[in-house]
């Protein structure tokens, strides 16, 4: 059976190539697996990720070629001191990240893949519950089904990974609003000069270089939901503009006078907890108890071992819907899936299951097709792995509830008594 290479595929502008180091770095990638589109571009294309050399000289034709490629979210490499000027004047919403000679090969490997992982969420709507979730997981997606009929705006908090984004889907989609767009903005993926853009467009002419209109994320998601996942990592300048637009559901277009009302339901998500934020400075109080009306904690994947293997055969279901090609899994695969950790959470399972599904030639998936991205623990026994889990949860629930432990208990559904007794045998520092 031959193996699909559709998630190792890259656009490429060949146009843009500008020196022999750029041709160097296309081979280098090559070397290591990854595979280039250079002729006909379509948005029907396997490919999501596209690498463009851009200089200043060549800033308004690379323009006019990138935002046509809307399907295509770019990778833009440039002269180390023309960088700050093109991130600032190229302003794309499909420009998902800036290099500058000399380009580390490595990194920028990594960043190609996770810029696809990204596309694959962003473009796929998965369902969220899973067979047979944990009674955690049930007691969280009962909360949300219930919040998801108002419009009240929500914390989404857990550890990286956790699965913040299919929770926020799944509020989107039982709420009144499904018919309307669904829009993520990743806080921390944007550079601070770039935020205010993003999150609030800009008029044509509103600075060098703005040669077109361009409608920022909180417009984007009119009428639907609009997810703004690390909020933590949102500018303090801005966050008082955030704070605004939160109090009034207006916003003002970077260069325009003009207050633009919104019907946007936000929902806000951190693996940080934001008040451990607050007391540090980076994080406004106001700001923090408008967002924290309700907070739905996601726990760890190793704190929901019942998830682990339908998380795993859903996810082959969906590769088996994207690429026709049908895996399963060996119950040696299972076993080894059911014993690792995953600090990586969810989105180191999504990444395994994927690759296994790649790279195996069979129909088969063996415990030696498995390849962790993470140690699976130096030798540490399951127990081990589950109250490390457990004590980070119980850790991150406190922080939520600022140290009040009535209501921590509540929401992990045990009692008081219990949640002491664990604090103590677990060591929880909170």
């Amino acid at each position: 059976m031959t193996t699909p290479l559709v998630n190792r595929s890259v656009m490429l502008w060949p146009e843009s190539l500008q020196t022999d180091i750029d041709k160097q770095l296309i081979e280098g990638l090559a070397s290591i697996g990854w595979q280039f589109q250079t002729s006909i571009f379509k948005k029907s294309s396997a490919a999501s990720v596209g690498l463009a050399f851009i200089d200043l000289a060549s800033l308004e034709r690379s323009r006019a070629v990138l935002e046509k490629e809307k399907h295509c979210q770019w990778i833009v490499i440039t002269a180390q001191e023309e960088l700050k000027q093109i991130a600032k004047r190229l302003s794309l919403s499909n420009v998902y990240d800036y290099h500058h000679r000399p380009v580390d090969i490595d990194i920028l490997s990594a960043m190609i893949g996770h810029c696809i992982g990204m596309q694959q969420l962003n473009t796929s709507e998965p369902e969220v519950h899973t067979e047979g979730p944990t009674k955690s997981l049930n007691l969280l997606y009962e909360l949300a089904c219930k919040v998801a009929k108002t419009d009240v705006t929500l914390l989404l908090q857990g550890p990286s990974g956790s699965g913040k984004e299919y929770l926020a889907r799944y509020i989107h989609k039982n709420s009144a609003r499904h018919t309307g767009p669904f829009v993520s903005l990743n806080c921390a993926g944007i550079q601070a000069t770039l935020a205010q853009d993003e999150l609030f467009g800009h008029e044509k002419g509103a600075f060098t270089g703005a040669d077109q209109q361009h409608i920022g994320a909180f417009e984007q998601a009119n009428g639907g939901t609009l997810l703004l996942d690390e909020i933590g990592d949102l500018p303090m300048e801005l966050q008082g503009n955030f704070l605004q637009v939160l109090e009034t559901r207006h916003i003002k277009r970077v260069g325009s006078s003009v207050l633009r009302p919104i019907d946007t339901r936000i929902l806000a998500a951190s693996h940080r907890n934001l008040f451990e934020l607050v007391q540090e400075g980076h994080f406004r109080l106001d700001l923090y108890y408008r967002l924290n009306v309700i907070t739905l904690e996601v726990p760890p994947l190793a704190a929901r071992q019942d998830d682990i293997l339908p998380l795993a055969r859903r996810f082959l279901l969906e590769f088996e819907s994207n690429h026709h090609v049908a895996k399963r899994l060996s119950s040696d695969a299972e076993r080894q899936l059911c014993l690792h950790y995953w600090p990586g959470n969810v989105r180191e399972l999504h990444n395994v299951i994927t690759q296994a599904a790649i790279l195996v030639d069979g129909d088969i998936i063996y415990a030696k097709d498995i390849q962790f991205s993470t140690p699976s623990g130096s030798g540490s026994s399951l127990k081990e792995h589950l109250e490390r889990a457990e004590a980070e949860h119980i850790r991150s629930v406190l922080l939520a509830h600022q140290g009040n432990r009535n209501k921590a208990a509540l929401q992990l559904g045990i009692s008081r008594h219990t949640l002491y007794r664990r604090i103590k045998q677990l060591d929880v520092n909170a």
